[in-house]
């Protein structure tokens, strides 16, 4: 090791720091200590001369020598420079501190800074990938509607709505033409070709079963019972009848108010109708010639053709069997029976 000079021993050694914890060092500096916290409670002065002026001594905190005495050229304050010295380093010693603090504050905020840039980079970053997925199931969910919302509206036929082909009982108002089962009518409908029973007002021609009928149809083309107001010409079963139909060609029981000409068999009537040419019973007022079978009559009626029993008002000849009659009417060529008004 290097030579080691030892200022308070005055010394040099070569036994580096091993001489620091030595007795005889620790005991000189025991002195020293002494004697400095003595000069710091009463510091000495005398009068300046030359003997005692110009010493140094070497700072091991600084590591240069300085002045031990403290002089203005009259008077000198022993150990003054060396307690001056030491308040020196002490400001000094503050003032670094002082400095350190500021250099790691200023580190600290730009460790700071340089966190919150890149959490602020991760999370738009982020954004970017979550935002596209969020909007599109927005739009999914705005287009498409949720089981809840599909259970929670009411049931129910539709207005104004398209041909229904349903089963039957089912109807709608202003649909179109009616192909159903039996039961299916409507209000304001296309033509019905349903099973019995399918009806509307307003209704494009009926070619269903027996019992289909509706009010300003068409044309009735379906089986017996079918019937409507103001409907075409029905040429369905018996049963089938209609106000200012179409001429009736369908079987027993078919009639209308001011419908066409009744082919139909007996018990066809209607009034302000056209001839009837059906079987026994058929009648009307203001009806055309009457060519049926017994027992057809009618008020204000054509000429009457039928068998025994036909009679009317004010109708034409009566060319049937013994016994048919009439009031303000024709020639009587009939039987020996008198008929009924308005059968």
């Amino acid at each position: 090791m290097g030579a080691f000079h030892c200022a308070v021993c005055r010394q040099t050694f070569f036994c580096g720091k091993k001489h620091i914890f030595g007795k005889g060092h620790q005991s000189r500096l025991r002195v020293v200590v002494k004697e400095a916290r003595r000069t710091l409670r009463c510091p000495q002065v005398e009068r300046f001369h030359g003997a005692n002026g110009g010493r140094t001594f070497w700072c091991y905190c600084c590591g240069e020598e300085a002045e031990r005495d403290v002089t203005d050229g009259n008077m000198v304050v022993f150990h003054g420079g060396l307690l001056e010295h030491m308040a020196t380093f002490k400001e000094e010693v503050a003032k670094a501190l002082a400095s350190y603090v500021d250099k790691e504050d200023t580190v600290v905020q730009q460790h700071t800074d340089m966190i919150q840039c890149q959490e602020r980079h991760r999370l738009a970053l982020l954004q970017s990938f979550i935002e596209p997925e969020v909007q599109k199931e927005l739009s999914n969910g705005c287009q498409s509607e949720t089981p809840v919302e599909q259970a929670s509206r009411p049931l129910g036929p539709e207005e104004q709505a398209g041909p229904s082909r349903g089963p039957p009982g089912a109807g709608g108002q202003q649909a179109g033409p009616s192909r159903g089962p039996p039961g299916a009518g409507g209000q304001q409908a296309g033509p019905s070709r349903g099973p019995p029973g399918a009806g509307g007002q307003q209704a494009g021609p009926s070619r269903g079963p027996p019992g289909a009928g509706g009010q300003q149809a068409g044309p009735s083309r379906g089986p017996p019972g079918a019937g409507g107001q103001q409907a075409g010409p029905s040429r369905g079963p018996p049963g089938a009848g209609g106000q200012q139909a179409g001429p009736s060609r369908g079987p027993p029981g078919a009639g209308g108010q001011q419908a066409g000409p009744s082919r139909g068999p007996p018990g066809a009537g209607g009034q302000q109708a056209g001839p009837s040419r059906g079987p026994p019973g058929a009648g009307g007022q203001q009806a055309g010639p009457s060519r049926g079978p017994p027992g057809a009559g009618g008020q204000q009626a054509g000429p009457s053709r039928g068998p025994p029993g036909a009679g009317g008002q004010q109708a034409g000849p009566s060319r049937g069997p013994p016994g048919a009659g009439g009031q303000q009417a024709g020639q009587g060529k009939g039987l020996t029976f008198i008929g009924n008004q308005v059968q």
